[in-house]
């Protein structure tokens, strides 16, 4: 197996990140800023999102890793190493949640609260960017 053979699907994942790392680093979050006035909205919609993903969703009793979700986790966990990837497992994915294991403690629901903050954090960006959207000004 050749080094870079896992990679081969991933690229356009790679090619993705970049594109966003320099929409980032020129200022092309601009566009989802936040009014001071909406602020308190922003956080409370936060709040609102996070309390959904964590306790009223079972995902702290009841959860348990099966299928591709059990093989990202043993990624994460460092128990596999990435492959090429398939039609269940994405190579991009594979990278990501094996990463994020060599960086992060291998705890059992770092996962879920990780993708929560992330889902969180896209409910504000996207009521942010449609509210920019929907001004007269727009």
């Amino acid at each position: 197996m050749r080094i870079w053979e896992p990679w081969e699907t991933a690229w356009p994942a790679g090619a993705a990140l970049v594109l966003c790392a320099l929409a980032v680093a020129s200022g092309g979050w601009r566009w989802v800023r936040i009014d001071r006035r909406d602020r308190a909205v922003a956080v409370g919609l936060l709040l609102v999102a996070l309390i959904v993903r964590l306790l009223v969703v079972p995902a702290w009793t009841m959860h348990t890793y099966d299928g591709h979700e059990a093989e990202y986790f043993d990624l994460f966990r460092g128990v596999r190493a990435p492959t090429r990837g398939g039609t269940v497992l994405y190579p991009a994915m594979q990278w990501l949640w094996w990463g994020l294991g060599r960086l992060l403690p291998p705890w059992p629901r770092l996962p879920m609260v990780l993708m929560a903050c992330v889902g969180a954090l896209g409910v504000v960006t996207s009521a942010a960017l449609m509210r920019r959207l929907a001004t007269p000004g727009a």
